[in-house]
């Protein structure tokens, strides 16, 4: 992902007064046993866009300083972030 980061940053133009430079971003919710893996890869294979998954779980575990496992398991509905320190509140009021 710091990888990403970088060559985005890389590529990045000064934005003239008032623009904001955008980049595509395509996500693809499956369930499990469904290919959605494959189609994700071949689709950023065929567009020519990086193919990112499971670093943006190992990422949040690393800032979180979570289990990816646990990451992996949060319902992004249910989840809330203490404002007070940026770690999960795991259903307390955030």
């Amino acid at each position: 992902m710091e990888e990403q980061l970088a060559r985005w940053n890389s590529h990045r133009a000064k934005p003239k007064h008032g623009e904001v430079k955008v980049f595509p971003v395509i996500t693809i919710s499956r369930e499990p046993g469904t290919g959605g893996t494959n189609i994700a890869r071949k689709l950023s294979e065929t567009l020519g866009m990086d193919f990112i998954s499971s670093q943006i779980i190992q990422k949040v575990a690393q800032s979180a300083q979570m289990s990816e496992k646990v990451v992996a398991s949060l319902d992004e509905k249910d989840f809330q972030v203490d404002k007070s320190d940026g770690r999960p509140a795991y259903g307390r009021p955030a």
